[in-house]
């Protein structure tokens, strides 16, 4: 006699008005009485008497109704409990055993509204509640009706049954409330602090899960179309993130009531986790496959937003946001060095007509091509808010390759000095000190050669010298004028001229070593860290990942060292070395370790999809197996870093044609 929420008014005793010791005798003469209100139809009363004359059936009935209550009480609380309030009811019920009190509460429930207080105490029922009790009460009272006593397990098995019966009428009774999700989650949240919670807790939540799965799906549903929107219009997904976030709210508003629950057993709220699921990935298919950052940084947001309150998926979203913001930056700041660096490139493809335009008009922006596209580009660059050390390492890399590779230090000191005034108020203190040295080596290796066609006439000299000293960076100006006023001490006092000729070539060999020794650079060996692309929970963008956002680096130049004379070298080949650690390397083994660290330095920054990312590791993976630790005699190293220092832009240039191979 079970109905889909419980009650005791169909119950089979209450409708005879039959203890549970009476014998089948008895509940016949009380079916030909017509029952305890006489007005109970031959069909009803026929099935209560089937029920508690059959073992089966009437198991359920025994459970459901009032054991261990005398019919006096029995009669008290029907009779009250009708017109008692929620507070009167508890108290009335607050000492009777505890499967009449539930089954009392239970059956108040399903027809009343009721709030957390109440639905606390059916918990306190059933948490009270001894089986053994129940058990030995059955079968005292089966004895004495002449029923087959029952079996312990199909006892326990019945209580799980009528306990999810309570579970429903609980439910339908916190639903009735004004609001019945804090009514649900502040019931929840009070059984979780106990710590000691019944099952019925459990049965609960699987109770509002059933009947909150019609909206459920709803909303689902409406997600999916808009994530579907989202793929067919790609950055234009203004209106659809709007509507996507509105179905969030709905579905937060069905599911909140339970996230305290589930947190609890520790994971989220799995019909949660599969929305946040299937928004994300979304996301990370237009981060990593479409390349459309922005568009996946505004549904990351939503994530990030809707889904605070549940703590794993709050971590994941926020790392997505995060790496997001780093992967639009470092686009930004690619973008915004482009224009710079392809004008680097067209002037260091023209050193000729770059050297005349700029001894005709000087370093300017009205400047004939190739000098005046340059000039506006490393200018835009700093207006934009490029980094100034970038800036700084791409106009001495254009300096240096004047002053090496063309042979022109008159042009590369024009460039390095236009460049230092421009932004030498915000450089780092390491690049200040990078272009005082080079301008001071550059400076020697364009004004000495001047000195030196004047060699033997003492007066063109110091005419040439006084000029020098004008126009000399601080760095040097100090030598330059020493030997000014050396010059003209020994033009006065006449001396031998062998004497004069034996002070220039002393200082011509003072100024040919320091200028030597100003181009040495030297570089320390180190090994590339493995990149990691991944996905939480990806996370992925852990793209996924698996997280697939990767981070990569600002696209920047590595400053050069500064330059040293060409030297033999072993016709520049490149050798892989074995896998391994500490071993000693060849020069054409150290070549290949530096060149490839420098190529892998600007490769950093091209990877973007997870097949070009997979292809990165791949190539960093292999460079530490083979460059991670090694030795190496310091003239070999000495000469491979001068080699790399004149070749910048051909790793840049190798690092892009390896890239475009992916």
């Amino acid at each position: 006699m079970q109905s889909e929420h419980f009650t005791l008014a169909t119950n089979a005793f209450r409708i005879l008005g039959a203890t549970y010791s009476a014998t089948p005798t008895e509940i016949a003469d009380l079916v030909d009485d017509g029952g305890h209100s006489g007005d109970i139809s031959e069909d009803v009363l026929h099935k209560a008497q089937q029920t508690l004359i059959t073992p089966r059936l009437r198991m359920a009935a025994e459970l459901a109704w009032l054991p261990e209550l005398s019919v006096a009480q029995a009669a008290s609380v029907l009779v009250d409990k009708t017109a008692l309030t929620t507070s009167a009811l508890l108290s009335k019920v607050s000492r009777l055993p505890e499967l009449a009190r539930a089954n009392i509460l239970a059956d108040f429930a399903s027809s009343n509204v009721v709030d957390p207080a109440f639905a606390i105490a059916l918990f306190d029922a059933w948490q009270e509640l001894n089986p053994d009790d129940v058990v030995e009460f059955l079968r005292e009272t089966r004895r004495a009706a002449g029923q087959p006593v029952p079996d312990e397990k199909l006892v326990l098995s019945g209580l799980q049954e009528l306990r999810a019966r309570h579970a429903g009428s609980l439910l339908s009774g916190l639903t009735r409330a004004a609001n019945p999700a804090a009514s649900i989650g502040e019931l929840i949240a009070h059984e979780i602090r106990k710590g000691d919670t019944d099952p019925i807790l459990s049965m609960v939540v699987r109770e509002y899960e059933k009947r909150s799965e019609r909206d459920a799906s709803r909303i689902s549903d409406a997600v999916g179309e808009i994530l579907q929107s989202v793929r067919r219009n790609g950055d234009a997904i203004g209106p659809f993130v709007t509507a996507l976030s509105e179905q969030l709210d709905q579905w937060l508003k069905l599911a909140t009531p339970l996230l305290g629950f589930y947190e609890w057993r520790g994971h989220p709220e799995p019909r949660s986790k599969a929305i946040f699921t299937n928004v994300r990935e979304v996301a990370l298919w237009l981060a990593n496959e479409q390349e459309l950052h922005s568009a996946s940084s505004q549904l990351s947001a939503v994530l990030a937003d809707k889904f605070s309150g549940i703590e794993e998926l709050r971590r994941i979203a926020a790392k997505d946001v995060e790496d997001l913001k780093g992967i639009i930056a470092e686009r930004k700041e690619i973008e915004r060095f482009q224009p710079l660096f392809d004008a680097v490139e067209k002037a260091k493809a023209s050193p000729v007509e770059f050297a005349r335009v700029s001894g005709l008009a000087g370093m300017k922006k009205d400047a004939t091509a190739p000098v005046g596209p340059f000039v506006s580009a490393i200018g835009r660059f700093l207006e934009d808010g490029g980094d100034v050390d970038t800036a700084a390492a791409v106009g001495r890399e254009l300096s240096l390759s004047f002053n090496n590779d063309a042979d022109r230090p008159d042009v590369a000191y024009l460039v390095l000095d236009y460049v230092n005034r421009l932004a030498r108020s915000r450089m780092s203190d390491q690049t200040k000190q990078k272009y005082d040295e080079d301008l001071a080596t550059i400076f020697r290796n364009w004004k000495f050669p001047e000195l030196e066609r004047h060699k033997g006439n003492i007066p063109k000299m110091i005419t040439a010298l006084e000029g020098v000293v004008a126009s000399a960076p601080a760095s040097v100006k100090p030598e330059f004028a020493v030997f000014l006023v050396n010059l003209k001490e020994k033009q006065r006092a006449k001396r031998i001229k062998w004497l004069v000729w034996a002070a220039i070539i002393g200082f011509v060999a003072i100024v040919l070593i320091a200028s030597n020794n100003g181009k040495r650079s030297s570089y320390s060996s180190s090994s590339y860290g493995s990149t990691s692309y991944g996905s939480s929970g990806s996370s992925g963008y852990s793209t996924s990942q698996t997280t697939n956002y990767g981070s990569s680096g600002t696209s920047s130049y590595t400053p050069a060292p500064k330059p040293a004379p060409a030297q033999p070298v072993d016709l520049k080949l490149e050798t892989k070395p074995a896998f391994g650690s500490g071993q000693t390397l060849s020069r054409q083994e150290v070549r290949y370790c530096v060149f490839e660290g420098k190529r892998i330095g600007f490769l950093r920054n091209l990877p973007t999809t997870n097949a070009q990312i997979a292809k990165f590791n791949e190539i960093v993976d292999d460079f530490n197996n083979r460059c991670g630790s090694y030795r190496y005699m310091p003239n070999d190293m000495t000469a491979v870093e001068s080699e790399a220092a004149y070749k910048t832009g051909a790793f840049l240039e190798e690092a892009s044609t390896i890239a475009r191979n992916w």
